[in-house]
Order: C-alpha cells, then structure tokens, then sequence
C-alpha cells in the first residue's frame, strides 16, 4: 500500500480543518489498505482546491468548510451569509462545481484523454452547525459532514453515470507538472501535525436537536480520535509581549509630546489673560466708556441741529426783508375810467393819457 501526498505548501495545510480532513482520509486509507495519490492545496487558475483524493475506488474533489455558526444559502445565490451576522461567505457548492470542470479540462488537455467527472464534495469538517440552511446534495455537489467520507472514498463507482475514476498515475503526473512537493510516501495518520482548531467543539444538529434555531455553537465532548494538539503557550505570551513593547516604544513619545504641547498652549494662554489690563475688564469702566461714547454722539447730534437751524432763520429773516421792501413802494394809480357804453376791454387809453400815468 502506498499513499502519495502532495502539497502546494512543503508544511502541508495550515488552516486547521483542511488538517483534520487530511488526517481521516490517511487513517481510513490505512485502515482499508488501499494506493492513493493526494493533492493538498492545489491552486489551479483562479481556483485553490483544499483536497483531491483519487483512489482505486473513488476519485473525490474536495472543498473543506470549518463552519462554526449557522449558514444559509442556495446553489445560485451570489454569496452564502451567516445567520447570526450576516457575514458573507463564499457560495461553496458554485466553488467546488467551477473548480472542478477546471481541473477535468486541465487534465484532459495534458493526458490528451477525457477523464470524465470526478465526484465534487462541499466537506463539512465540524459537522453542519445548528440552524444552518445549505441546499441538499445532487448529481453534481454532495454537500456532507466529515462523518460521511468514508462511505464517500469506500463507494465504488456506479456503471452508467459520468463519473469515473481518474487514473492514479495521471493525477501524480499533474502535480509534478504543477511543481507540488511530496509530504509524505505512507498513509499515517500520525505524520500530519494537526493544530488546535478556533473553537475545538461545535454543537451539531444529531447532538442537539431539542436546541434553539440559530444559537451559537456551544461547547460538548469530541471522539477521542479528533483530539488535537494543542499549540504551546510560551510563543503566545513571547509575542504578546513583543506587540506590547512595540506599541510602548512608539507610543510612548507621542503622548511625551502631546502633553508637552498641552502645557505650553495653557502656559501662552494664561500669560497672555494675566498681561491683558484689568480695568477693561471691570463692569464700571465699561459703563464709563459707554456713557462716553453716547455723549459725544448726542453732541455732535445737537451741533448738527444748530446748524441746520440757523441757516432756516437766515432764510426767514431774508424774505421778510423782501416782503417789506414790497410793501413800502406806493401802489399804482389806477386807470381812468372808460366812457360810458365801452368795455374795459375796447378802453385802449392814449398816448397822453398814457404818459400822464406814468409820470403819477
């Protein structure tokens, strides 16, 4: 028996449920005794396949989801979300679908043959949390918890469908020419160093159906086949305390310098409040200084009006000089009367006549 692993990564998976994935399928590997040829990571155009197991059994693409909240989505929603938050997350059924037929096409064009379609898997590695809404399995994605990978690497494939198996040798041959390095040559379950996942437990629908839809996931008992190793302490508190020397050093002189330009702003302040004179700031010198103000405007007011006043009288005095320089002249002689029987009108009087009122 031997089991060949690539990885894109020479350490293998980070990501801690993509770790725990990879550990059952070596154990149930081991245990069935059967060739396998794995491919971790495998970035693909713009796709990054989390596992590819081919077996002399079954040939499984895998997306690893590590959900720990509750999720709801469909086949053709754009993105999926959590429950609680809203949070979007990837629509992981159209993610392993495109990645899939890409990898079908790359494998093609290099082995010049048509592999046919491997079986696509949306792996639940913590189970299906409380309250999720994912669409049910079909022809094309099966959607499952990591409780069912081994009925999914032990069921052979069915005569008369599109699936087939892809040969062992093709799939190595496709991580050499991808330049993914060997992890390891057994099918040991202990070679792969799988770390302390965010949140250890998670409650599942089978543990708790009696539970509150869209709870967050709570704590409970795992197998003792997952038990995890745990990551150390001392590196934690090494870079905690690393982060906070860090922040002292650089924060430490700008507050240095922001109160040290605090004081000098009060400082000017004060300064300039203490040499200021006090007695414009006294409410009986600011009366003063009104009072003041107001006078002289109401004098230059009464100077104004004086003016104008005298200037009237000067006016008045004139035309009543006028006036009596009029009266005094003797009135004109009336003319003598017309004869009888002629309108003022026709009364043309003569030259003497005329000459005689003038000289009167």
């Amino acid at each position: 028996m031997t089991v060949e692993t690539f990885s894109r990564l020479a350490y293998g998976p980070t990501d801690s449920a993509e770790q725990l994935v990879l550990q059952r399928v070596l154990s149930i590997l081991e245990r069935r005794g059967e060739d396998a040829v794995i491919l971790v990571n495998l970035l693909h155009g713009r796709h990054e396949i989390d596992l590819v197991v081919a077996t002399q059994t079954a040939t499984l693409v895998i997306e690893v989801k590590g959900y720990l909240q509750a999720v709801e989505g469909d086949i053709n929603s754009r993105d999926w979300s959590t429950v609680a938050t809203g949070e979007r997350r990837s629509n992981a059924y159209a993610k392993i679908d495109s990645a899939h037929m890409d990898l079908k096409d790359a494998l093609r064009a290099m082995i010049g043959a048509d592999p046919g379609y491997a079986h696509a898997v949306v792996l639940l590695a913590y189970g299906k949390p409380m309250g999720s809404n994912l669409p049910e399995s079909d022809h094309r994605v099966t959607i499952a918890g990591i409780e069912a990978l081994e009925g999914l690497l032990s069921t052979p494939v069915r005569p008369g469908t599109l699936r087939r198996l892809w040969s062992l040798e093709g799939v190595r041959q496709f991580a050499k020419a991808k330049g993914l390095a060997p992890l390891t040559t057994t099918a040991s379950a202990r070679s792969i160093r799988v770390l302390e996942p965010r949140y250890a437990d998670v409650v599942r629908e089978p543990d708790a159906p009696h539970a509150v839809r869209g709870a967050m996931p709570q704590r409970t008992n795992r197998p003792a086949a997952f038990a995890l190793e745990a990551a150390p302490v001392g590196r934690r508190r090494k870079r905690v305390w690393l982060r906070a020397a860090v922040l002292s050093f650089i924060g430490l002189p700008i507050l240095v310098w922001g109160v040290m330009a605090l004081l000098h702003h009060a400082g000017n302040g004060a300064q300039k409040v203490s040499s200021a004179p006090t007695h414009e700031h006294q409410p009986f010198h600011r009366h003063a200084a009104t009072e003041a103000t107001r006078r002289t405007r109401i004098g230059r007011e009464m100077e104004n009006r004086g003016e104008s006043s005298s200037a009237l009288l000067e006016a008045q005095r004139a035309n009543l000089q006028v006036q009596a320089e009029r009266s005094s002249q003797p009135a004109p002689t009336p003319p003598p009367p017309c004869p009888p029987d002629i309108d003022r009108l026709g009364c043309v009087p003569d030259p003497q006549t005329l000459a005689r009122l003038r000289n009167h």
